[in-house]
């Protein structure tokens, strides 16, 4: 907790371009912009004196890349690439001190969403961050300008769609496909007026027994000539993310799997009482010990692997196959809670 004392809080000069009209509101800006994790509280407690002092959280920008950009997502903007957690941080901060994504009809909202996901890796923080977000009133379905030379506003779901996206089409790792898959139902759940608070990371099964896996939507499997090998087919024509796929029943939670767009879970997923559950032949003690996976040399495709102890799931986006198997491993495989959990995403 911050102490609400102000007595020798320094308020140092720096030299940054203007970007606000008041210098209380520039100086606080300059602040949390240049927010370091070590010793952030140092930081925090400068920002709290300005605000006593009249700078307002909610200032607007009439110089910064982001056209009208409101003071959070302009400091966030200045803060990317820096760890995620301090990014929460300094969010949770500002939510806590007047923050009002409504203003603009929504756009004070709209530019910090995109923002606080924009550029950054999707860990457990990031995810953190947008349902605070979400829950404070953060609309995805508002749109607005990201930069200065964007064509058009867009979106949340826009954006997170196309950091999805490119999970697959540049050299990018699993983490940012399972990390941005958590998000987008996030934020498509919000824009349905639905309970974005039950998404998780895929993490959330481990270690649970599988009691069933049922396909949803047009998603078609058919078993081959090779033993415990299938075959399957995305048959929907929109071609939305997770408009169709698996769905593990496992418990505590249900894992969704859509083998092009990634992989998350959701207790409150629906299956339809008509889905013909899939038989694996899973042995009775199969459990999510580890989930795992690697994007393919062909742009566009990943291989999940899904280790039940006694044997491995293969899903494999690139022939089209399910395989049920006891071999090792790929040793080029990237574990997901080690991703999601790593200290270098500073959680």
């Amino acid at each position: 907790m911050l102490e609400d004392n102000q007595e020798n809080v320094e308020v140092t000069n720096m030299t940054e371009t203007q970007y606000f009209e008041r210098e209380c509101d520039q100086k606080l800006f300059e602040v949390l912009s240049n927010a370091k994790a070590a010793p952030l509280e140092d930081d925090l407690k400068t920002a709290k004196h300005l605000l006593s002092e009249g700078a307002d959280i909610n200032a607007r920008s009439f110089n910064h890349d982001i056209p009208g950009g409101f003071l959070l997502p302009c400091a966030l903007d200045d803060l990317t690439y820096q760890p995620q957690c301090l990014l929460l941080d300094v969010l949770r901060f500002c939510l806590n001190n007047g923050f009002d994504p409504k203003l603009d009809n929504g756009v004070c909202g709209a530019q910090t969403l995109c923002h606080f996901f924009k550029f950054n890796f999707p860990n457990v923080s990031l995810l953190t961050g947008i349902k605070d977000l979400l829950r404070a009133g953060c609309d995805p379905t508002v749109k607005a300008y990201l930069f200065r030379d964007e064509p058009r506003p867009e979106n949340a779901l826009y954006y997170i769609r196309e950091e999805l996206a490119d999970a697959f089409s540049v050299d990018d790792d699993f983490l940012s496909m399972l990390g941005y898959a958590a998000i987008h139902q996030c934020l498509v759940k919000r824009s349905k007026q639905q309970n974005f608070e039950s998404v998780e990371p895929v993490t959330e099964a481990l270690n649970c027994s599988i009691n069933a896996v049922f396909p949803y939507g047009d998603f078609s499997i058919e078993p081959t000539a090779t033993p415990q090998t299938w075959t399957y087919a995305r048959n929907s024509a929109s071609k939305d993310p997770f408009d169709c796929g698996l769905i593990f029943d496992c418990g505590r939670t249900r894992l969704c799997l859509d083998p092009f767009w990634g992989a998350y879970c959701d207790k409150e997923i629906k299956v339809d009482d008509t889905s013909q559950r899939i038989d694996f032949a899973l042995p009775p003690e199969a459990s999510l010990r580890k989930i795992s996976g690697e994007m393919l040399n062909q742009p566009g495709f990943a291989n999940f692997l899904f280790d039940l102890g006694s044997c491995f799931l293969n899903c494999n986006d690139l022939t089209k196959t399910i395989s049920i198997r006891a071999s090792v491993e790929s040793k080029k495989a990237q574990n997901a809670q080690e991703l999601l959990a790593s200290s270098c995403y500073c959680d």
